[in-house]
């Protein structure tokens, strides 16, 4: 009998303890769990969002025709080659941006916006101040992909922004004036696309020439 009772202690104790020991692995499994669901909201929100970039109020990819004509005054300049798509110089004295002395805008079939090519004065030629301020604001939103900035020569800077090519140039024969140019890929593959065509077409009929 007293061997019993103390089998049955024994038991009881293991069984205490084998509690215990479920216990501490659930609650352990339990904090794993929630630490990774905390690090999937966390990365989930801190992840970058690829939308297009915004410039003189207009947002690449998204905004219309109709749009643009509503916050600006503009004047048609025919139907881009590329795009086949309505173009459009804006009233430059609408736009809140010091230098800018002209801005044109390119749309698609369907009316939104593809391209907004602007031109500035710059302000500062031997130091390429214009060029410099603005390279200075691109570079904190947007992604770096070339930079040519040499002492004497063009200066060129190439950014990207979701489905978007971001273009900064001051030619250094560019009669002071630095350009700003915002392209969606769609407009860049369909001009690649028409120049080799093009090229081929002409040497083709230099050839047929000789």
């Amino acid at each position: 009998m007293t061997a019993l009772l103390k089998c049955g202690y024994l038991l009881m104790i293991f069984n205490k303890f084998v509690d215990t020991i479920s216990q501490h692995c659930f609650l352990n499994y339990g904090i794993l769990i929630m630490k990774k669901l905390a690090f999937l909201l966390l990365a989930s929100l801190s992840a970058p969002v690829f939308a297009d970039p915004t410039v003189f109020k207009m947002e690449l990819g998204k905004t219309t025709e109709s749009e643009v004509k509503e916050m600006y005054s503009t004047t048609l300049n025919g139907v881009n080659i590329y795009t086949d798509g309505n173009q459009y110089y804006i009233d430059t004295k609408e736009i809140d941006f010091d230098g800018l002395k002209s801005a044109e805008v390119i749309f698609d079939k369907q009316g939104v916006l593809v391209a907004v090519l602007s031109t500035l004065v710059e302000s500062d030629p031997m130091n390429h101040g214009r060029f410099s301020h603005i390279y200075g604001i691109l570079n904190n939103k947007y992604k770096l992909v070339k930079k040519e900035t040499p002492f004497v020569g063009d200066q060129i800077a190439t950014f990207k922004d979701g489905d978007t090519e971001i273009t900064l140039s001051a030619p250094h024969m560019g009669h002071l004036k630095v350009h700003l140019n915002y392209i969606r890929n769609e407009l860049m593959e369909n001009y690649k696309k028409r120049s080799s065509e093009n090229k081929k077409a002409k040497d083709k009929n230099d050839a047929a020439a000789l």
